[in-house]
C-alpha cells in the first residue's frame, strides 16, 4: 500500500493535504502533524530552476534514467532532469522505490543547502522564491515556517524511513510496515521517557505493562495497534504539557516585572493544574 494514494482519494488541494496529515498521523500512533507542505509535479522543474539548478553527485548508474546520470558523476540539474531524477522507478525491478525514495532524500537534502547558502549570499530571498513557487503549492505554513524548516540542515545519511519491507501484490508491490520497529522509531525520535512510579518499584523507561489484576501481565508486542497509540499520545501529552509549563515559568516572571502581579498568580496556578494533569496522565500511563 502506498501512503501517496490517501492524497488521490481526495479532492484535490487542502482537502488531499488533510487526508494525508490525517493518514500520516494515524500511522506515527497519533503523532501530532502541525502543518502540510504539498507541491505539483511542474513545480519540481520550476523550484529547480529558480536557484540555478541544483547539484548533486548520482550516487548509482541511472543512466537507464538519463545517459547524464552516471554513477559517481557531478552534474548541475536541469528542470527536466531533476523531476526525472525524483520520479523515475523501474516498476519491473522488485523494490525500485527504495531507490527513487532515497535519490528523492538526495535532492532535498541538496536543494535546501543551496537554498541556505544562497539566501545567506543574498542571492535569493525566500519571499520571492515563494511567490514564483505559490502557483504550485497547497500549503498552511507562513513564509516564516518555510524559512525556519529551509534553515535546518537535511543529510540523506540521517534521514529515517518507515521500517518494513516490500511484498508482491495481486497488481502492485505493497509496503508492509514492522509495527514494532515503527513504534520504537517514534518514540525515540520525537518523544522524552517520563519516569513511572509502580508500588514497590520505580521504571525510569517507557517500556510498561498492564497489570489486568489477575497476576499476568500484558506486554507492549501484545497490545492492539489503538493500544499502542494511546500508549505514545500519554507520554506525548506528558511532554507537551511540560513543555509548555517551562514558557509558563518565564512569563510568570515577566508578569511580576510588568507589575501584574495577580496575572503571575493565575499563570502559577495554571502551572498547578498543569503538574496535577501530568499526574493523572502518569497514572493513567501505569496502567496500560
Amino acid at each position: 500500500a502506498q501512503l501517496a494514494t490517501q492524497y488521490a482519494y481526495g479532492t484535490g488541494g487542502e482537502n488531499s493535504c488533510w487526508a494525508m496529515k490525517k493518514t500520516v498521523k494515524e500511522l506515527l500512533y497519533g503523532l501530532p502533524i502541525e502543518g502540510f507542505f504539498s507541491m505539483s509535479i511542474e513545480g519540481i522543474g520550476t523550484f529547480n530552476d529558480a536557484l540555478g539548478g541544483v547539484t548533486l553527485t548520482v550516487p548509482e548508474d541511472y543512466t537507464n534514467i538519463d545517459p547524464a546520470f552516471e554513477q559517481g558523476a557531478e552534474i548541475t540539474l536541469s528542470g527536466s532532469q531533476a523531476e526525472k531524477y525524483v520520479r523515475s522507478r523501474d516498476t519491473n525491478v522488485e523494490g525500485s522505490n527504495n531507490g527513487r525514495m532515497e535519490r528523492q532524500g538526495q535532492f532535498v537534502s541538496a536543494l535546501f543547502s543551496q537554498l541556505k547558502e544562497m539566501e545567506t549570499a543574498s542571492q535569493i530571498s525566500y519571499e520571492s522564491l515563494y511567490q514564483t513557487m505559490e502557483p504550485y503549492l497547497v500549503t498552511d505554513l507562513s513564509v516564516e515556517q518555510i524559512k525556519a524548516m529551509a534553515s535546518y540542515t537535511y543529510l540523506p545519511d540521517e534521514t529515517e524511513y518507515v521500517p518494513g519491507k516490500v511484498v508482491p501484490g495481486e497488481k502492485n508491490e505493497e509496503f508492509h510496515v514492522d509495527e514494532d520497529a515503527l513504534q520504537k522509531l517514534v518514540l525515540k525520535m520525537f518523544y522524552k521517557e517520563i519516569a513511572l512510579y509502580h508500588e514497590g518499584h520505580h521504571h525510569d523507561h517507557d517500556h510498561v505493562h498492564t497489570d489486568c489484576g489477575c497476576g499476568c501481565h500484558t506486554h507492549e508486542e501484545e497490545m492492539s495497534k489503538d493500544e499502542k497509540t494511546l500508549n505514545i499520545l500519554l507520554v506525548h501529552w506528558v511532554n507537551h504539557n511540560q513543555s509548555h509549563e517551562e514558557g509558563f515559568r518565564e512569563w510568570v516572571e515577566k508578569a511580576k516585572e510588568m507589575g501584574k502581579d495577580e496575572t503571575a498568580q493565575y499563570i502559577e496556578k495554571a502551572i498547578e493544574y498543569m503538574q496535577k494533569a501530568n499526574d493523572m496522565l502518569t497514572e493513567a500511563k501505569k496502567h496500560m
